[in-house]
């Protein structure tokens, strides 16, 4: 129980720090209380997608012996797929036409906007900011799988 409050605890921290910086155009888009329940939603999110990822990747390297940053890499690429979805998804309601705020970026559903939100979330997905040590109490969804 206690890993969870520090996940959520540093997800919610992420959050409000870009929430109050207002990266890719949400400084301008919105109000902060709009801003704060974007970021912080999508870093808890965020958890939903990657933390399985890492258990998942801990049993994979075990399993077919390759490097833990491989199978990280390969998991959190996978993982990204459905944030990446989720966050075009959450933007377009949030900043979108609909919204009354003007839209940061252009969320649409074109490949190449699609491409970067894939290649954001594989970059500040990472929950609590951090690749987790595969080996330790941590990882230990995994043993599941063990």
């Amino acid at each position: 129980m206690r890993k969870e409050v520090l996940d959520f605890g540093t997800a919610t921290l992420a959050g409000l720090i870009l929430a109050s910086m207002g990266p890719f155009g949400t400084y301008l888009a919105g109000p902060i209380e709009t801003r704060i329940a974007y970021w912080v939603g999508l870093f808890w999110c965020s958890l939903l997608f990657y933390l399985p990822a890492t258990s998942g990747a801990r049993w994979i390297a075990g399993r077919f012996h390759i490097p833990d940053a491989v199978a990280l890499g390969g998991t959190f690429a996978f993982a990204a797929l459905p944030m990446s979805a989720l966050t075009s998804f959450v933007a377009a309601q949030v900043w979108g036409a609909g919204g009354g705020y003007s839209a940061p970026l252009v969320w649409c559903p074109a490949l190449e906007n699609f491409l970067a939100v894939f290649l954001s979330s594989n970059m500040i997905g990472v929950p609590g900011g951090r690749l987790p040590d595969m080996h330790s109490a941590e990882c230990g969804a995994a043993a599941a799988f063990e």
